[in-house]
């Protein structure tokens, strides 16, 4: 058998590098497609916090915490968390565009209530959301009607039940922020009368950045509802696996400790 040539040698060896080329290239992009993303407007603490809102570095909240706990309960899908506003979220979803699922969320704000839009998980939390005044307002609140004629600061792209109407309606007047910080400051420095957030929000900046004694939150609170995760259509081969972790989430140790460092399992959530 004559000796194999220089020239033959280079082929085998181009066709060898080609051939793990593929190989790995295959490989690596069936690693990228297990990539799913976690999408959140909800741009506040505790729910989802960054300290580069350009490149959304060093995330961490409760959300991210649900996230890590989907990703430590299997092995075959890379979840990760990414903000999107809510008006953009919202024309991706509509227009069957979204290219990921939306944690934190509830059906009624979706206009899905019988839970055929989109498909959902169990709740992953408890939640509600209170009306804050200044501390020396002496506003209270039983119905939607005895705000008529105050000042509300709203973060922009919120709907809340009777408010939003109120606001549509002429009967208050309603000032569009692009933070919950913004909406304290407005209270603090007598700009609006009153604000909605959740209380774990509230309680977040009383306990970091703002002196609670300077507001007050009502008694009444506007809403008590759950936070689940929708899952467009296009997300659907994800539903079982999805639902699965969450029903394990509501009796797991792990998850609810978690809920525990948030101070969420403080919350009343019982009318």
């Amino acid at each position: 058998m004559r000796p194999i040539t220089t020239a033959i040698r280079l082929v085998i060896c181009a066709l060898g590098l080609i051939a793990h080329h593929g190989y790995a290239n295959t490989h690596s992009n069936a690693y990228v497609s297990n990539k799913v993303k976690v999408y959140t407007y909800h741009e506040k603490p505790p729910y989802f916090i960054h300290e580069n809102k350009i490149t959304q570095s060093t995330q961490h909240g409760i959300y991210q915490d649900f996230v890590n706990y989907l990703n430590a309960q299997q092995s075959n899908i890379r979840y990760e968390l990414r903000f999107m506003p809510r008006l953009r979220l919202e024309s991706q979803l509509t227009k069957e565009k979204l290219d990921g699922i939306i944690i934190g969320v509830n059906p009624l704000w979706f206009k899905d209530k019988e839970q055929t839009k989109y498909l959902w998980t169990n709740a992953i939390m408890k939640d509600k959301d209170m009306f804050l005044v200044n501390s020396k307002s002496d506003i209270n609140f039983t119905k939607p009607e005895e705000f008529i004629g105050l000042r509300f600061a709203i973060a922009r792209g919120s709907y809340y039940k009777g408010i939003t109407e109120l606001a549509k309606e002429r009967k208050i007047t309603l000032s569009s922020t692009n933070s919950a910080q913004q909406n304290l400051e407005m209270l603090a420095h007598n700009r609006a009368d009153v604000t909605i957030m959740s209380q774990l929000t509230a309680n977040y900046f009383f306990n970091s950045q703002y002196p609670r004694e300077k507001f007050r939150i009502l008694a009444t609170p506007h809403d008590i509802f759950e936070r689940m995760i929708l899952i467009p259509g296009s997300q659907k081969h994800l539903h079982q696996e999805l639902s699965i972790i969450v029903e394990k989430a509501a009796s797991d140790k792990t998850w609810q400790d978690t809920l525990e460092k948030w101070h969420v399992t403080e919350l009343v959530t019982t009318e």
